[in-house]
């Protein structure tokens, strides 16, 4: 089985369709149900990735001329900006595990998460 997914956004411009992921699952195992964590991981990402370029270019788009009189702005330069977006994710420990040490690996190694 094949799932597509695509975003589409819609503005006053028009429609604009973007695939996100393409998901396949060749066995019926009850295990491969619904989405990974992983899997999640990479949708939010890549959503949110191409939200945030969209919602950007049309903001950029409505400031290019002056509300006032319609002329368009001079242009001081062009570069590309990075937003960094953090993801908080939260584990919440069964009572029986609430003292043990839940531990992440980074690119720092093994750390200790808050929680």
């Amino acid at each position: 089985m094949k799932f597509l997914i695509h975003l589409i956004a819609e503005s006053e411009v028009g429609q604009q369709v973007q695939e996100i992921a393409c998901l396949e699952r060749k066995e019926h195992r009850l295990e491969d149900i619904g989405l990974t964590l992983r899997e999640a991981k990479k949708l939010l990402g890549a959503i949110q990735q191409r939200m945030v370029e969209q919602q950007v270019e049309e903001y950029l788009e409505t400031q290019r001329s002056c509300p006032h009189c319609g002329r368009a702005r001079g242009v001081k330069g062009s570069h590309t900006v990075m937003f960094p977006i953090v993801i908080l994710l939260r584990t919440a420990l069964p009572p029986q595990d609430a003292g043990s040490e839940l531990t992440g690996t980074g690119c720092h190694g093994t750390r200790k998460l808050p929680g």
